[in-house]
């Protein structure tokens, strides 16, 4: 059985014979060329690629907590912990164990962490578009009034409705309605009026996994001095021109905190090794590792060793002494693992 150009069926018989059948196609037929994809001699198609699950937040773990945008707390998650979140005060981090990374939370009255709901359409849209949309309003005519006199609730009113169980995201809507002003401004600035009221009456945080990543922008803006103002694209670009890899030997000497070594033992997935070289008599700092949940290979791919040792090793090396006869010498440095 052959298959002309035209889609026909050719059989060809006993005394050669040809005969076509055009548009008839016997099951077997249609099943072949369905699991070749639909061509003569196609490979099969590939199977479906099995789902992948977030990775889940588990007791010992440490967990990124950044709130609303512009705070950023690392957290270490036990059983019957607990952590300052917006205004509230032993907020019980229970609800992260077993959650996927990632996962987004939002504070009650009671400071009860549960599931945020996703926030509007409208309130996502980016700046650049907001600035483009045609707008004959005016924000010169518009006076907000430093005794708050153009909205219509007070302080009383918001309480009440926050008692009622009113979510942040209801509460910035009825601002938004009793305000005097708020029709009068233009697009960009009720966007903007929003974003402040929702950032002072909805405290939403997402759980991050810190990566090497997240890691280096939380420091960036939290405490930049301690990563010598690194940001993770330069962080990125290390890595790229680095040629950093599975079974990689790196030497790195950096005052980043630990932020490059642990970005390099996370890329190499503790196939390698790579050694933080340090000039003093003793290691740099390396108390970002600790953040950054590298598995128990990844941590043993980590040595520390003097820069200057390194030198006097390489040096013999070039001049043929053996390795035995280096390693017995006292003032070659031998690697030493990093502290748990």
């Amino acid at each position: 059985v052959d298959l002309d150009p035209l889609g026909a069926v050719v059989t060809r018989g006993t005394h050669g014979r040809v005969a076509s059948h055009r548009g008839q196609r016997s099951p077997s037929h249609h099943r072949t060329m369905t699991e070749l994809g639909g061509l003569p001699g196609a490979p099969p198609p590939p199977a479906r690629p099995e789902k992948k699950h977030a990775p889940t937040m588990n007791v010992g773990d440490t967990v990124l907590l950044e709130m609303n945008g512009d705070k950023w707390a690392f957290i270490k998650l036990k059983r019957d912990g607990t952590a300052v979140i917006g205004k509230h005060k032993d907020v019980s981090l229970d609800p992260l164990i077993g959650a996927p990374f990632g996962s987004t939370y939002e504070v009650d009255m009671d400071g009860v962490l549960y599931p945020a709901e996703p926030d509007p359409p409208e309130w996502n849209v980016p700046e650049e578009t907001i600035e483009a949309i045609d707008d004959e309003r005016n924000n010169a005519d518009v006076n907000d009034m430093r005794n708050n006199s153009a909205q219509g609730l007070d302080q009383h009113d918001i309480a009440r409705l926050k008692r009622e169980g009113k979510s942040g995201k209801e509460i910035v809507e009825m601002l938004s309605t009793n305000s005097a002003t708020f029709a009068k401004k233009t697009a960009f600035a009720q966007e903007k009026y929003k974003k402040k009221k929702l950032r002072k009456h909805l405290v939403k945080c997402r759980a991050r996994r810190p990566t090497a990543r997240a890691t280096c922008e939380a420091y960036f803006h939290k405490q930049p001095a301690a990563t010598n103002y690194m940001r993770y694209d330069a962080l990125g670009m290390l890595l790229a021109l680095g040629n950093v890899g599975a079974n990689a030997q790196p030497l790195v000497v950096e005052t980043c905190g630990g932020l490059v070594v642990g970005a390099i033992a996370d890329r190499m997935g503790g196939a390698g090794a790579v050694c933080a070289g340090h000039t003093g008599g003793t290691c740099n700092s390396l108390d970002i590792v600790r953040l950054m949940n590298l598995s128990d290979a990844e941590r043993e791919s980590i040595v520390t060793a003097p820069v200057t040792e390194l030198m006097k090793a390489r040096r013999r090396w070039e001049a043929g002494e053996l390795p035995e006869e280096v390693a017995k010498d006292d003032d070659v440095a031998k690697d030493e693992p990093m502290v748990e």
